[in-house]
């Protein structure tokens, strides 16, 4: 099961990471990222969807659970859906201390992702990469204060690029320990 999740969170994060200087990623294996979803045992219970409101605070978690995956060089945090699969990703490349931001699925032409918090928010220039598992990718420097900013913001922070559905994730430990292996 965890290696379909991994699987999976390699074609998506792999396939839209900036090549590090040193040593080179691995080579990303494609899974049916809804099959992966199926398999892999629910460790927290969803969230139901409540009516939209203004502000991002008060949306309903997205339903799903966070996974953490140490491949050497490079660690993930996966957070996978019951109904889309791998949605997001945040992974670590521990040779140039860079953080990708991995949101699933096709976008804009020149998509910008906006990560809101509690404290803070801000839109970050991603790069779209299309194929079979589509994705938009945003990096920063491990030692980035919207890093902390995500891990801490109480219990939750939001990621949205135009044209994709907007996610409000739970800051599970698994943020924290990705963003804790590139410092």
């Amino acid at each position: 099961m965890k290696a379909a999740l991994l699987t999976t969170a390699l074609a998506l994060g792999c396939a839209g990471c900036v090549a590090a200087p040193q040593g080179s990623a691995p080579t990303p294996v494609t899974v049916n990222a809804a099959r992966a979803a199926a398999s892999e045992a629910q460790l927290r219970p969803s969230v139901v969807q409540p009516p939209h409101s203004d502000d991002w605070m008060d949306e309903a978690e997205t339903p799903g659970t966070w996974g953490y995956e140490n491949r050497g060089n490079f660690t993930l945090a996966i957070f996978n859906t019951p109904t889309r699969g791998v949605a997001f990703a945040i992974q670590c490349w521990q040779p140039s201390r860079e953080i990708s931001l991995i949101m699933a699925g096709q976008s804009v032409a020149s998509p910008t992702m906006q990560v809101r918090t509690e404290a803070t928010s801000r839109a970050i220039a991603a790069r779209l990469s299309i194929g079979e598992m589509s994705n938009v990718t945003a990096a920063l420097r491990g030692d980035d204060p919207l890093l902390d900013a995500m891990a801490l913001s109480k219990g939750r922070f939001a990621v949205e690029t135009e044209g994709l559905p907007p996610l409000i994730l739970p800051s599970w430990a698994e943020v924290t320990r990705v963003i804790e292996d590139c410092r």
